[in-house]
């Protein structure tokens, strides 16, 4: 045989396996990017893939039973919502709606409930409580940066409250046992995962008893996403999931304690 034709014809070959690889990778490759932040137990507690979680675990067997591609990822809140606002993923694990972000993100219908409270440390202020947030004018309070805890800091932006952010719950609350805080504002499922964990810290901190704002929970879906045209299936889903009770079954896997 001809050098040139066995040589194209190996080019032939290596061009349709090529071809094939490519096909094959995209396949595999996840349809779309879900994107949270590390927050147990609704998340895992590392950025990169998402290993587990209440709201992980939620959404897997959710695109799954809506039979669509998706993986999950975490970084830092304010990345996910830049992220996600110029269209580099497609959606959000798990936040809550509001009309600063409604521009770009469509929520979905409610998945999970969840309670911001006040932790304090009960040994420098064992007779702490509050009505109004005027009450804690007074006070240094930890909070995390990027968040928005609702009427609070509604409140806080109005009228500056001593409020300290700190990137992670865990740093505020070892804050907070050391005195270098007052009180700390939190997620109380995301708390009482940390406490399970850090019985030195549960012997210092305990909760107010009133609450400081009570939330729903829903999955974010970018506008500038094709999985913007999936999102009456995935409502339809989602209350077919929570009048059966399988939602709830996600959380008393993880024992939240609410």
């Amino acid at each position: 045989m001809d050098l040139n034709i066995l040589t194209a014809k190996k080019f032939q070959i290596l061009y349709i396996l090529l071809i094939l690889l490519a096909f094959s990778f995209n396949t595999a490759k996840a349809e779309y990017i879900l994107l949270g932040d590390p927050w147990p137990p609704w998340t895992s507690e590392s950025y990169g893939v998402a290993k587990d979680g209440i709201a992980v675990d939620f959404a897997r067997h959710l695109f799954k039973k809506a039979e669509i591609k998706a993986e999950i990822y975490l970084h830092p809140w304010k990345r996910i919502i830049r992220m996600t606002e110029y269209g580099q993923a497609d959606g959000i694990l798990m936040i809550q709606p509001s009309m600063i972000n409604s521009d770009f993100i469509y929520f979905t219908e409610p998945v999970f409930t969840g309670k911001e409270i006040i932790c304090f440390n009960k040994l420098n202020m064992p007779a702490f409580t509050w009505n109004s947030f005027d009450d804690l004018k007074k006070y240094s309070i930890g909070t995390l940066l990027g968040y928005n805890y609702g009427a609070f800091s509604s409140y806080n932006k109005q009228f500056s409250l001593n409020t300290i952010e700190s990137k992670n719950l865990l740093s505020n609350l070892k804050k907070l046992s050391m005195g270098r805080l007052d009180l700390v504002i939190c997620d109380l499922a995301a708390l009482n995962t940390i406490l399970s964990k850090n019985p030195d810290l549960k012997k210092i901190i305990s909760i107010s008893d009133k609450p400081v704002h009570e939330w729903n929970y829903s999955i974010g879906i970018s506008k500038h996403s094709d999985l913007y045209n999936e999102r009456n299936k995935l409502n339809d889903l989602i209350i077919e999931m929570k009048e059966s009770g399988e939602i709830e079954r996600f959380k008393t896997k993880y024992n939240t304690n609410e």
